[in-house]
């Protein structure tokens, strides 16, 4: 089996909960993780990737997606 693009995926970052667990991914997780955040909206997106960015500045960025393509280890969905 190939080794995946992602470590970890966060879908849905622009919402409340989303941007939450983005910057709890951030502040928290290995400033090496590979990790990616998907949504519906590049446009959504990339402001929040360059405030997580911004965050910590050491830390690799998180890669952009489409929601339905997320090579990763742990695909991760906080909706319930």
């Amino acid at each position: 089996m190939p080794s995946p693009q992602y470590d970890m995926v966060l879908l849905g970052p622009t919402g409340y909960t989303g941007r939450f667990c983005a910057d709890h991914i951030v502040q928290n997780h290995p400033t090496n993780l590979k990790w990616a955040i998907a949504g519906r909206s590049a446009a959504k997106m990339d402001p929040i990737a360059k405030e997580l960015q911004a965050l910590v500045p050491d830390r690799v960025q998180p890669g952009m997606m489409s929601f339905l393509a997320f090579p990763s280890f742990i695909p991760l969905n906080h909706s319930f």
